[in-house]
């Protein structure tokens, strides 16, 4: 036992101190003298204990701590676990909803939101909206720049008709690259505009693109230069009608 549990008995009026018992086990006694009054000689009464029991008792006291400590932690850190899961939910599901805003190519997050997420869906639908009338007007620029370089391309592949040689395939190969560049932006802007229109109509799940078929160069006739290409994403069919061998 240590030093200063021995004081504190003996400060509480007796003597204590630590002795071998009758079986060599290690004893607490605790001894105090009295004088009675029938007697002249004073008498000492002695209590012992076996620190063997005060052991036990220190050891199960351990043990129910130790048992008592781990249930605490793990109890507490499955309520962690589930605090973050449930409190985190609304996350995961603004998350998914903007995949799925992206896939569908959504204008805005819709549905309704917890009152801890639903200022940030309100700044990101503002975001939205802020930069839809910019990406549009960027995409109707592109559009019409298309078009309007369509028209120079056509004559261009007429004029290089007439070029000798190496350079009517060379001029005639750059022509036809520039049309492929401008048909895909244009099938590029008229899909995002088809997407817009039905993301409008609430019916996404209706959408349907239908990539543009491979633009044939129209059939021109001598002194028709000057007439625009085709239209992109749509197939000419060249009709040749039977000539009359009696004309």
């Amino acid at each position: 036992m240590p030093a200063t549990a021995l004081r504190r008995l003996s400060a509480a009026g007796g003597i204590a101190e630590v002795r071998s018992g009758p079986n060599r086990q290690s004893l607490l006694v605790v001894s105090r003298q009295l004088v009675l009054a029938s007697a002249d000689t004073p008498v000492e009464i002695s209590v012992a204990l076996d620190r063997t029991e005060l052991r036990a008792a220190r050891c199960s006291f351990n043990q129910t701590l130790a048992w008592l400590l781990t249930t605490l932690g793990l109890g507490l850190r499955f309520a962690m676990a589930a605090q973050v899961r449930f409190g985190l939910a609304p996350l995961a599901r603004l998350r998914h909803a903007l995949g799925t805003m992206q896939a569908r190519r959504e204008a805005r997050l819709g549905g309704a939101w917890p009152a801890e997420v639903e200022p940030l869906v309100s700044e990101i639908n503002a975001l939205l909206a802020r930069n839809a009338p910019a990406l549009e007007r960027s995409r109707r620029q592109a559009a019409d720049l298309a078009h309007a370089i369509k028209t120079p391309l056509a004559v261009l592949a007429n004029e290089a008709a007439a070029l000798p040689g190496t350079a009517a395939q060379a001029v005639s190969g750059q022509v036809e690259a520039m049309r492929r560049q401008v048909d895909r932006h244009l099938a590029r802007a008229r899909a995002a505009g088809e997407a817009a229109l039905i993301s409008a109509r609430g019916r996404p799940w209706r959408r349907a693109y239908r990539a543009p078929g491979p633009v044939q160069t129209p059939f021109r006739r001598p002194g028709t230069a000057g007439r625009s290409a085709a239209r992109p994403g749509r197939r000419r069919r060249r009709v040749c009608a039977p000539r009359n061998s009696g004309r």
